[in-house]
């Protein structure tokens, strides 16, 4: 997060040194205007990838420096960072924490612009940079982040801070969100929007996107009608959630790394025991001792009467209110109310079984004596505890040993808070409180097949909070051995959860004159069919609308048709389009790939193997696999071409369709027991698809992922005459205008 540093080289003699974390921008010099802001946020599963530009123009006919400040969350990191000045630009070079701190002080120390992030809330960090700008000039800021969306309170949250100072003449917030799992809800709103801009959040929301926009003219943005001020000075918030089903998650596979998504719907929430330790040694003397006080009064009154509890206050000694848990019953809670102080807890024997355990620890982090060093204190600690209690702290105090409690709670399965000295730190921990006071299950533990994954995260969970969402991610040792993903989740609630649920992906390909197999891992069979028409045709294989994703082929013929014999086709060209990203990609012979412009690396990777193969993975979506089949280059019948694979379907949308994407997800058939055909090696069968009977021939096609040369034989269902019976329609109604058409 804030370890990174960014050098500006703007000639020989000078640089702007940054040592960078986050985001909005504040403009104060004189004759400084700021022509243009904008905001372009693109969400994709809980993923934000978020580009702010930002232009001023120096309208001084002298030239004078600009200050730049930008403030992000957190959560967030920088990934890049760029200035334009005069029509050349400078980009940014990532540097350890320790290095950047050197270079950012021999900066300062030999007169050179830098900047220097600090810390400006709770929630923001922000840095500031000033550069000098000729007269009557311009200069362009692009700053680029990405953030990975945390579950609170059932809903993501991505947060926008505005504060320009000034009017805008182009002021612009734009956001898109996908989500493969479909969005439940959406909302936008600002905390400096009066009734008069509300009309200008616009929000558009469909089954899997959102287009969420904010876009005041410069007299929208006035405080008043002849005034120079802004409305703008707050923060824009989107929230959302996703939709989600009673199963075991939502997984996502992108460039051969899975993500495993788990927020089980509707589960009831498990009693808990909760001891509150309370530090009252001096350090905590006055208003952090107050508002603890008034924060835990607050926070009794909501326990549910089904959980026990206990309060420990401590300093050098302490105090025991009642050496045993209590229910929190109306009589229990009025009494701890006016009571709050107790220390050791003894757990009598009617607490249930299957309960969850956590202590909330509440102080300042600094102990009044050193008998032990603090590292010693942590390990005794987790000694005690081992494992079988989860530790919340919360650190009172900007001047809070945070590093301390941090290492405390993650060494007992818990997480710290930093409780800041104001007004609201009754309603801070409340909030804290409202996050963890609803557990759902306990010991959560995530089983992968050994053989399939590495590289795993975390995937042992202590709780899993209501409103919340458990995350695993982890590499995949071959994606095209997944054909069964099997995953079980174990865990305990108000009665044991257990289930078992697996992926199945469709490895749709075609190769060979063109052969179309189908293989369908969940009934353990595969299907092919054959399409013949003339050399030239393009054919549609795959056309999603939500993802914006397109595949066509184009077909070739041999070099010469030997008299008598049938014209054998084969695919030789493939154009891939990827409306989100505004990719067009053409794959042609020898490997050969044309853009129509240059795709970023984060929206698709390109992996080459000469004279083999092409892998083609587009961002957050899908992969396919495209192999060159070479022949002597002086045959005198044939020519080079290609085979198409799919390697990963799962994540296209229920609308996906094409001559294979129609398969995507999976198909429904039976097939009587076989009989004689016409060849005595290749047995006929009827086979009920689609509501209709085919004749249909058990045979063999070839899959040359793994042998370009000789293939693996993969048995298969043969479906006649062009795949009649088995498509949606004829053959005839795939067939495309272009390589990058869609009728």
């Amino acid at each position: 997060k804030c370890n990174q540093i960014f050098t500006y080289h703007l000639d020989s003699n000078r640089s702007v040194t940054l040592f960078i974390c986050l985001c909005m921008f504040l403009f104060s010099v004189f004759q400084i205007e700021v022509q243009r802001i904008k905001v372009d946020c693109k969400v994709t599963s809980r993923f934000a990838h978020t580009v702010m530009t930002t232009k001023a123009l120096n309208k001084a006919n002298v030239s004078q420096e600009v200050s730049f400040e930008v403030e992000l969350p957190k959560t967030s990191f920088i990934t890049n960072f760029s200035m334009s000045i005069d029509g050349k630009t400078y980009t940014g070079v990532v540097k350890e924490k320790e290095q950047a701190k050197q270079q950012y002080q021999k900066a300062v120390s030999s007169g050179q612009t830098a900047g220097l992030v600090k810390a400006s809330g709770r929630k923001m960090e922000k840095f500031s940079v000033t550069v000098n700008v000729a007269a009557d000039s311009s200069v362009i800021f692009i700053l680029t982040h990405e953030e990975l969306l945390q579950r609170h309170f059932g809903k993501y949250e991505l947060m926008i801070r505005v504060k320009p100072k000034q009017l805008i003449q182009h002021f612009e917030i734009v956001a898109d969100i996908y989500e493969p799992q479909g969005i439940a809800f959406v909302d936008a709103y600002g905390t400096f929007i009066t009734n008069e801009l509300l009309p200008l959040v616009e929000k558009t929301v469909t089954d899997k996107k959102a287009h969420v926009s904010f876009s005041p003219t410069l007299d929208q943005q006035r405080k008043c009608t002849e005034c120079d001020g802004t409305l703008i000075d707050g923060d824009f918030f989107i929230k959302y959630d996703v939709n989600r089903a009673h199963d075991i998650g939502d997984i996502q596979i992108v460039n051969g790394y899975f993500v495993h998504f788990f927020a089980p719907a509707n589960l009831p929430r498990v009693p808990k025991m909760v001891v509150f330790v309370i530090d009252n040694s001096y350090s905590m003397v006055g208003n952090k001792m107050a508002q603890t006080k008034e924060a835990l009064v607050t926070i009794l009154g909501e326990l549910p009467e089904e959980d026990y509890f206990a309060i420990i206050v401590f300093s050098t000694t302490f105090v025991v209110w009642r050496p045993h848990l209590s229910k929190a019953t109306p009589e229990n809670v009025k009494a701890a109310q006016e009571y709050v102080k107790t220390i050791e807890v003894i757990r009598n024997d009617t607490a249930p079984k299957n309960i969850v355990l956590m202590i909330i620890l509440l102080t300042d982090g600094e102990p009044n004596t050193y008998p032990r060093t603090l590292p010693e204190i942590q390990e005794n600690i987790r000694h005690t505890i081992d494992g079988n209690i989860t530790l919340f702290s919360l650190a009172f105090g900007n001047d809070a040993n945070y590093g301390f409690l941090d290492t405390l709670s993650k060494q007992n399965n818990g997480l710290v808070r930093r409780i800041y000295e104001d007004s609201d730190a009754p309603l801070q921990l409340k909030g804290f409180y409202e996050e963890v006071s609803s557990p759902l299950l306990s010991d959560v533990q995530f089983h992968y097949p050994d053989n399939t994954v590495n590289s795993l995260t975390r995937s042992h969970f202590k709780q899993l909070f209501n409103g919340s969402e458990i995350m695993v991610a982890g590499r995949l040792n071959d994606l095209n051995e997944i054909d069964n993903f099997a995953i079980e989740v174990f865990a305990q609630g108000v009665s044991n959860y257990s289930i078992m649920s697996h992926i199945i992906i469709v490895h749709s390909s075609i190769d060979g004159d063109p052969h179309f197999i189908i293989e369908l891992p969940d009934q353990n069979d595969a299907l092919c069919f054959n399409i013949d028409d003339k050399p030239g045709t393009i054919f549609n294989l795959v056309r999603d609308p939500l993802t914006g994703i397109v595949v066509n082929g184009q077909t070739i013929g041999d070099k010469k048709v030997i008299p008598g014999n049938k014209m054998h086709t084969y695919f030789g060209r493939f154009g891939i389009i990827h409306e989100k990203f505004g990719i067009r990609l053409m794959v042609r012979e020898r490997l050969i790939v044309l853009t129509e412009r240059c795709p970023s690396f984060s929206s698709m990777d390109l992996q080459v193997i000469k004279d083999r193969s092409l892998t083609v993975t587009l961002r957050n979506s899908v992969k396919f696999l495209i192999i060159l089949h070479k022949v002597w280059q002086k045959h005198p019948y044939h020519q080079d071409y290609l085979g198409f694979y799919t390697l990963d379907s799962h994540l296209f949308s229920s609308n996906v369709h094409g001559l294979l994407g129609q398969f995507y997800h999976g198909l429904e058939f039976e097939v009587s027991e076989p009989f004689p055909g016409k060849d005595p090696n290749k047995p006929d069968a009827i086979m009920f698809v689609k509501e209709h009977e085919l004749v249909v021939t058990r045979g063999w096609q070839k899959d040359f992922r793994q042998d370009v040369k000789n293939g693996e034989k993969v048995p298969c269902w043969f479906i006649h005459n062009n795949g009649t019976g088995l498509l949606d329609g004829v053959h005839t109604d795939y067939i495309v205008s272009g390589l990058f058409k869609t009728i």
